[in-house]
Parts: C-alpha cells; structure tokens; sequence
C-alpha cells in the first residue's frame, strides 16, 4: 500500500483542467456548432456549457501536436503583422515622395 503517485496524475490533471464557464455564449455556441454537439439551440447557457464541458472532458488530444500547431500558428500571425506594418510604412513614404509637404 503506500503512496502510488496517483496524487501527482491528479493534481497534474486539476491544473490542465479549463474552466469552461468562463467562455462567452457565443464561444461556446461555436464549439457546440463545430463539434455537431446534440445540444437545442434554443436550450440555456448552463445547458451549453455541461454538453461543452461534457464533449471537452471525454476529447483526447495530442498535447505535443496541439502545442507544435499553436506556436506555428501564432508565428505565421506575428509575421503577417509584421509584413501588413511593413507594407503600410512602404505605401505611407511611397505617398509621402509623391506629395511633399516641405
């Protein structure tokens, strides 16, 4: 008998655990739709969020792979931002040469 280490898996599992309520209605409407959730358009938010926390809690996920594809993600965002400033600076001087104010 002893200690296992199934205090560990929990606590690990408590702190990976979201709190779904928190998502706005529209959020969660979203997931419901995405997901085909068997939940009544009409129903309450407390409905939704249970058939949500529900469908999240029995989904397994490749934590690795979810992780690889939201750095990726957040990259290619970050350079379109960078890219969109570049050509804004680019057409803002391009304008600025055609109509001095000097």
């Amino acid at each position: 008998g002893g200690r296992g280490g199934g205090g560990t898996e929990r606590r690990a599992r408590a702190r990976r655990e979201a709190n779904l309520e928190l998502l706005q209605t529209v959020s969660l409407k979203r997931y419901r739709k995405y997901f085909k959730l068997n939940v009544d358009r009409d129903g309450t938010r407390d409905e939704l969020v249970e058939a949500v926390k529900a469908h999240f809690a029995k989904t397994r996920v490749n934590e690795h792979d979810v992780l690889v594809r939201f750095v990726g993600r957040v990259k290619a965002e970050k350079g379109a931002a960078a890219a969109a400033a570049a050509a804004a600076a680019e057409a803002g001087s391009a304008q600025e040469q055609e109509n001095p104010t000097h």
